[in-house]
């Protein structure tokens, strides 16, 4: 009976065991493969939309850059030189204003301590400042952002007072900024 044990197993039957458990590990990834329900795909793919497609569009050729804007702002120049300024129809204490070259912006948009550096218009350093102002019993919130690429110049945005840090304002805003660019 010892000697049985040692011959091993015939070849015939080696076959017959290598093939069967081919078979089988075929079977389990043709089930795996073909059988098993798939996760869902997400039928419900979600789609990008541009938010500011049917903004309005300020280009200054002079200085090199473009901004869009919601369309139901309205634009203006200021009495101040190299200025423009584009309100919010619906309150009109919601303003953006740029005022470029940086030297005409003045000093009080010149020498202040900004909070940040930041970049804008496809990597283009920046300072920003944001400051809660108040006139009476009226406050207000101001974002200076200024660059010197070229000219340099700066944006000024303020929005109402609010006593939450995240504010429709400021998804405005930044929607604003991410449709500055500098021309070439």
């Amino acid at each position: 009976m010892l000697k049985s044990l040692n011959r091993g197993i015939s070849a015939p039957i080696a076959i017959i065991i290598i093939v069967v458990c081919a078979l089988l590990a075929g079977g389990v990834v043709v089930y795996q493969y073909y059988g098993m329900p798939k996760e869902e795909e997400e039928t419900s793919k979600e789609v990008l939309t541009d938010e500011t497609a049917d903004w309005k569009t300020y280009r200054n050729e002079q200085y090199g850059y473009e901004l869009k804007y919601p369309k139901n702002w309205y634009f203006r120049f200021t009495p101040i030189p190299e200025s423009f300024e584009i309100t919010n129809k619906e309150d009109i204490n919601n303003s953006l204003s740029i005022r470029t070259p940086l030297e005409a912006a003045g000093s009080a948009f010149i020498n202040i301590p900004f909070d940040e550096d930041i970049f804008i218009a496809d990597n283009i350093p920046a300072k920003k400042k944001t400051e809660l102002l108040q006139a009476g019993n009226y406050k207000w919130w101001c974002i200076v952002i200024q660059w010197k690429y070229k000219e340099g110049g700066v944006i000024i945005y303020d929005y109402p007072y609010e006593e939450t840090e995240e504010t429709d304002y400021l998804k405005i805003f930044t929607q604003m900024l991410s449709t500055f660019r500098f021309l070439e």
